[in-house]
C-alpha cells in the first residue's frame, strides 16, 4: 500500500493496518459538510470521539483511534479545527456528536485535547449526547464564572474527582 503522509505519526501499530480500518464520513454543521474519520465496530458498541488542539489533524489520532477500536470501542476522531474560536466550535462538535448518536448510538465518551477540551468543556456545561469526558493538556479557565463554577462545584458530568 502506498504510505500516506500521516504513516509517520504511527508508532506501535502497522500503519498499513490502520489505514485498511480506517473509513471516512461526513456531516453537516452549519452549511459546511466536514470529513469524520472513524473505526467502526458496531451499531450498538459504544462510540469515543477524539478533539485534538489546534495544532493537530484527525490523522495524528489515527493510531490511538485504533487501538482504542481494537478494545470493542467505534472511534471518530474530529476534523482539523485549528484557527477558529470555542465559540465557533462548539456547534461543530455538537454537530458530530448528534451524527454519532443517530448514526450509531448515543453510548458516546469523548477524548479532547487543548483546545478540544476547552470546545468539550463548554458543551457538557449544555445539553449534548457525550456521557463522559476525559482531558488532557487543556487547562482550566477559572477566571471564567462558567468554567470555575462547575470545576469547583461539578455539574453533570464535569464533576472535579476526588
Amino acid at each position: 500500500m502506498k504510505q500516506s503522509y500521516w504513516h509517520t505519526y504511527v508508532q506501535e501499530t502497522d500503519a498499513d493496518e490502520v489505514e485498511r480500518h480506517l473509513q471516512r464520513t461526513t456531516f453537516l454543521s452549519g452549511a459546511t459538510r466536514f470529513e469524520l474519520i472513524y473505526f467502526e465496530e458496531g451499531k450498538n458498541a459504544p462510540t469515543l470521539l477524539i478533539s485534538q488542539g489546534s495544532g493537530g489533524h484527525a490523522y495524528v489520532f489515527a493510531e490511538l483511534g485504533y487501538r482504542m477500536h481494537l478494545r470493542g470501542y467505534n472511534v471518530c476522531i474530529m476534523p482539523k479545527h485549528g484557527g477558529t474560536t470555542i465559540r465557533e466550535l462548539m456547534p461543530l462538535h455538537k454537530d458530530a456528536l448528534e451524527y454519532i448518536a443517530t448514526y450509531w448510538n448515543d453510548r458516546i465518551g469523548v477524548f479532547a485535547e487543548g483546545l478540544g477540551g476547552y470546545v468539550v468543556f463548554y458543551l457538557a456545561l449544555t445539553e449534548s449526547p457525550m456521557k463522559s469526558l476525559v482531558f488532557q493538556n487543556a487547562p482550566a479557565i477559572l477566571t471564567e464564572e462558567p468554567f470555575r463554577a462547575a470545576t469547583l462545584q461539578g455539574p453533570r458530568i464535569a464533576q472535579r474527582g476526588c
